[in-house]
């Protein structure tokens, strides 16, 4: 009877071990990368002319191979508020858009960095304001793994149009 307690005891613990390297993304899936700091991003309204919102992943070798053979199985999303619609949107090898809230708010050229997986999967939002204070979330989804994120950012003093 001990003995068939102590087996169950270690299948469970591989079986939980199994869980977590999967549930995290594991060394072989897709990955977000944590968010640098924990602290929401704080800006005063009117002071700054763009601010960007990152949604840094990793695809694995796989991910990259199935996205060069097919490039619609990458697609980077992210929301507003936990509305279900996106507030934006980038199908590889096609051009990002912005929806919602954000549409004619975003700078859609803007590239984060030169990786052709990557390049369109932060927000530079051009002059925020106020209404835009809220948490971001972000979704990047492949053939075989979805993954997310959440970023608040807090836009704070009156508007430029109630302090005349």
């Amino acid at each position: 009877m001990r003995e068939e307690a102590v087996d169950r005891y270690e299948c469970f613990t591989v079986m939980h071990a199994l869980f977590l390297v999967f549930s995290a993304g594991g060394a072989d899936g897709l990955e977000i990368n944590p968010v640098t700091t924990v602290l929401p991003l704080v800006i005063r309204n009117g002071t700054v002319n763009n601010v960007v919102l990152d949604c840094d992943y990793a695809l694995n070798d796989d991910d990259y191979a199935t996205n060069e053979k097919n490039p619609g199985a990458l697609v980077v999303k992210w929301f507003f508020n936990n509305d279900p619609a996106p507030v934006y949107q980038w199908i590889h090898s096609k051009k990002p858009q912005g929806l919602g809230v954000l549409n004619g708010k975003l700078n859609l050229e803007y590239r984060i960095s030169d990786d052709n997986a990557t390049m369109y999967r932060a927000l530079q939002i051009i002059n925020p304001t106020t209404e835009l204070s809220g948490e971001y979330k972000c979704t990047v989804s492949t053939f075989d793994d979805e993954r997310s994120q959440t970023r608040k950012m807090i836009i704070y003093g009156k508007s430029a149009a109630l302090r005349k």
